[in-house]
Order: structure tokens, then C-alpha cells, then sequence
């Protein structure tokens, strides 16, 4: 066995959730505040259920209703959550509806808290939307033609994000002030997930061919890796980076290997999951350094890397932090 690699299937006795809290983690299973606090599995959800929301408002049958937005949790409790019916919804910890507007699109990203309390989430009809925590719209940026994915805040306020043109257009890269103005618009080659952010203010993004993009807070990039050179199944590799607090970057692909990068742009190390066995979603990084990824056939990887635990930044990871909170300062 690779010494870099913990593999763990369902068939082991002690139950994947408890894998974070034994590495540290915390993350979340049953309770609305993502807090680890389930246990045992009730058939039909029966009293485990706290609450349902019905995010879908649309008279019409939805063709693909399908809930792809993660929830971000303010320091009030409030939920916020994007849903197919082109709607951002606020929730309270009840399951209360708070308010609700509607966009010109899907709501397919994950909505960010930033720390005045303010709401930002990315729309199909191709606008980064702001709102005030009681629902009152801030302002809207255009993405100029392409979907808006999910941001990431830096220590200043500035929201980043990348646009999605589809697999037929490249990404733009676009950083905007807290007031709504766009501070410049910069272009990737291929589709990239949303970025992370270091300890002194780089911006990490992967495209879905395995380039890692590494950008300055001012839009000068400072370096590129190409890790999926001449990977064909490079394509669609759209995770977002972990940040560890050495500065070590990690990301999965679809079908090379998975990858540890070093701040300066070299690699640190890689290790090959098998071509079968493609990363699709984000990593994450226990307090031990343990560095977590799902593959394509459900397996859950623990690997062995170097920093202890995630970057003290403004959002070192997909959804900020190892609550997934989506709040900076979360």
C-alpha cells in the first residue's frame, strides 16, 4: 500500500462519519448546523427530521429539480441556499422561510456570507448578485455571457469569482469590490470551480484540464502548473483547491493523479488513485494534515500530507471552512 494512502470502503465496521471526528474534522452529519451530532440512521428519517423547506416554487413541473447549491449559515443561524427555481431563500433555524428573491436563472451555486453579514451567490442568467442579510439587493455585476460560479471572499471584502462558459469557452476570473465594482476580469484557459485563498492573499484556482492558476490579490499571476499534461480525462477536473496552513496546495483530478503543490508552483507530490478512480469533488484537511478526497466509485481516500490543518485565511477551501459554513470569519 501506497504509504501516502488510508483507503476506506463501506464495508468497515466503524462508519465513514466517524472518520472526521477521529482525524479531527469537524464537519457535519445529521443536525442543520453541520455540527457531527448523528448517529444511528432511522428509517425515513422518522425523528431525526427537524424540518423541511420546499425550494421549489415553480407551478410548472421542474424537468430536473435537483438542489445543487450548498447551504451558507450566518452568525445568526440564518440559512441561505440557491434552488432550481431560479430563487435564493433565507431560512431560519425553525426551517422558516426569512425571505426570498428571485434571479433570472438557476441557482445552482452556493451562496457566501461575507463578514459584514452581507450575501453573495452567482446565478444562471449570468450575474454575481449582493444582498443585505434581510434580503434587500446591494447591487448585481454582469459575468458578460457566462454563468456565475461560487465566491470566495478575501480579507478585504474583495469577492472572487470564475465564470462557467461550458466546455466549448474558457473561464474569466473576476475580482469585484464590496460596492460592486468589478476591479479587473482576467482569462483561463477551460472551466475552473471556484478559487481558494493562502495566508498572504494568493488565489489558487484548478481548471478542468489540471492547470493550477495562481494569482496575486491585484490580478497578476504569479504562477501556473500544468498537472495533467496530455491527459485527455483531464477534461471536467473542476474542484475547488484546499489550502494547507504550510501553504501546500491539494486538489484531485478526474483521471491523473491527485496533487500536493508547493507555494512557489513545484510539486510537492503526487499519488495515483487509478484511472477508475477520478476525483470530482474538493479536498479537505483534517487538524493532523490528513488530506481527504472522494473518488468517482465512492471510495473515501485519507492521505498523508504535510501542513497541520487548513490556512488561516479568508477561504482556504470550497465553502471556507471545515464546517463548510460558507461564512468568512465561519
Amino acid at each position: 500500500m501506497n504509504r501516502r494512502i488510508v483507503k476506506l470502503g463501506l464495508v468497515v465496521v466503524l462508519p465513514l462519519l466517524a472518520l472526521p471526528m477521529l482525524l479531527g474534522l469537524e464537519c457535519y452529519t445529521s443536525d442543520v448546523f453541520k455540527t457531527g451530532g448523528g448517529s444511528d440512521t432511522i428509517p425515513d428519517g422518522g425523528e431525526r427530521v427537524l424540518w423541511t423547506f420546499d425550494a421549489n416554487t415553480s407551478p410548472e413541473p421542474m424537468e430536473s429539480p435537483v438542489m445543487y447549491s450548498s447551504p451558507a449559515i450566518a452568525s445568526d443561524g440564518t440559512i441561505y441556499i440557491g434552488s432550481y427555481d431560479n430563487y435564493i431563500y433565507a431560512i431560519d433555524i425553525e426551517g422558516n422561510r426569512t425571505w426570498g428573491f428571485k434571479t433570472g436563472g438557476d441557482v445552482l451555486t452556493s451562496p457566501a456570507v461575507g463578514p459584514d453579514g452581507s450575501v453573495y451567490v452567482g446565478s444562471a442568467d449570468d450575474f454575481l448578485y449582493a444582498f443585505e442579510s434581510g434580503g434587500s439587493q446591494k447591487w448585481k455585476v454582469s459575468a458578460e455571457g457566462a454563468e456565475v460560479g461560487s465566491v470566495a471572499i478575501g480579507s478585504d471584502g474583495t469577492v472572487y469569482f470564475v465564470t462557467d462558459g461550458g466546455y466549448s469557452a474558457d473561464s474569466y476570473f473576476f475580482s469585484v469590490t464590496p460596492q460592486g465594482d468589478t476591479n479587473w476580469r482576467i482569462p483561463c484557459s477551460g472551466s475552473t470551480k471556484s478559487p481558494a485563498i493562502a495566508s498572504d492573499g494568493t488565489i489558487y484556482l484548478v481548471s478542468d484540464y489540471g492547470v493550477v492558476y495562481a494569482f496575486s490579490p491585484y490580478g497578476e499571476k504569479k504562477w501556473e502548473y500544468e498537472a495533467c499534461s496530455g491527459a485527455d480525462g483531464g477534461v471536467d477536473t473542476r474542484v475547488t483547491p484546499a489550502v494547507g496552513s504550510d501553504g501546500v496546495i491539494y486538489f484531485g483530478t478526474l483521471s491523473c493523479e491527485s496533487f500536493a503543490i508547493n507555494p512557489d508552483g513545484s510539486l510537492a507530490w503526487s499519488v495515483d488513485l487509478g484511472s477508475s478512480k477520478g476525483v470530482r469533488n474538493s479536498a479537505n484537511i483534517a487538524s493532523d494534515g490528513t488530506v481527504l478526497v472522494g473518488t468517482h466509485d465512492s471510495i473515501l481516500y485519507a492521505l498523508k500530507g504535510s501542513s497541520n490543518g487548513l490556512a488561516s485565511s479568508s477561504w482556504s477551501k470550497y465553502n471556507h471552512d471545515q464546517h463548510n459554513t460558507g461564512r468568512q470569519g465561519g
